[in-house]
């Protein structure tokens, strides 16, 4: 039996359509063998990805490879955490009522790209917290952030990924690393229509927070985080494209390996 749909729901359907297509048309330049100006995000997911946990690991198991003189075949089989290396955190992460990762509505998976880069001001300093100034200072500077938003900070930390005492500030916790301050997520709340939150550090609260504050008023507010983001030699623009952040689709999950791409540069 089909279901019956009303006015309202079809206008809907095809505004999100609509919105999706321009996404796509206008944030590329048809090349004839794929999409131009776009940038990768992302770290890849090897056994050197850093975990929050030292002695977790991504793992590649059980390899298959084979090879004649008319045939080659290979596939793998791989583990790791959901929160390694590059990735989504849901809402679910941090509150009992959020999403979980294949919960979170696509179109907030596909949307305008808002970037703050503070690494002129962080200059290093490990202890350093996006402020809700910067987030005004932004505002003035550039305009209103659009509904739907994005919004992507470059704390200047993507350089150090890969040695894992210098990316979280230690070994193991306490651990010391830029993040969002409280008031800067509640400016993100109060805001209203941001979707998401990425960031070049290994958390979105500051590296020696034990309360998540950050991550509990956005998990609450159905504001998902992104984290290990890669900025580095990557300068986007303050507005004026469009981020695509395609997590796992694990079902229940609490987050999970996410490839992030900016497009329409």
């Amino acid at each position: 039996m089909v279901g019956k749909f009303t006015t309202s729901t079809c206008v809907k359907m095809i505004a999100l359509i609509v919105s999706l297509l321009c996404v796509l048309v206008t944030s590329a330049k048809s090349t004839g063998t794929g999409i131009s100006n776009a940038v990768d995000l992302s770290h890849p997911l090897s056994s050197e990805t850093l975990m929050w946990d030292p002695n977790a690991k991504f793992n590649l198991t059980d390899k298959t490879l084979y090879e004649n003189k008319t045939h080659f075949y290979a596939a793998n089989q791989f583990s790791g955490p959901e929160h390694g290396g590059t990735h989504l955190d849901a809402p679910y992460h941090f509150h009992k009522q959020g999403w979980t990762v294949d919960q979170i509505p696509i179109e907030r998976l596909i949307a305008p790209g808002v970037y703050i880069d503070v690494s002129d001001k962080v200059k290093g300093n490990s202890n350093f917290e996006l402020l809700a100034e910067h987030l005004a200072e932004w505002e003035h500077n550039n305009g209103h952030i659009t509904h739907g938003s994005v919004i992507l900070v470059n704390f200047g930390w993507s350089e150090r990924y890969g040695n894992r005492t210098s990316y979280f500030g230690n070994s193991t916790q306490p651990y010391s690393f830029p993040g969002i301050s409280e008031k800067a997520a509640g400016w993100m709340v109060s805001h209203g229509g941001i979707y998401g939150v990425g960031l070049d550090t290994p958390s979105t609260d500051p590296g020696k927070s034990q309360t998540y504050p950050a991550h509990k008023m956005l998990c609450q507010n159905s504001i998902y985080g992104i984290e290990n983001l890669n900025f580095k030699g990557i300068n986007l623009p303050p507005k004026g494209f469009n981020v695509i952040a395609l997590p796992l689709k694990i079902k229940g999950g609490t987050g999970g390996p996410c490839r992030v791409v900016a497009m329409g540069l």
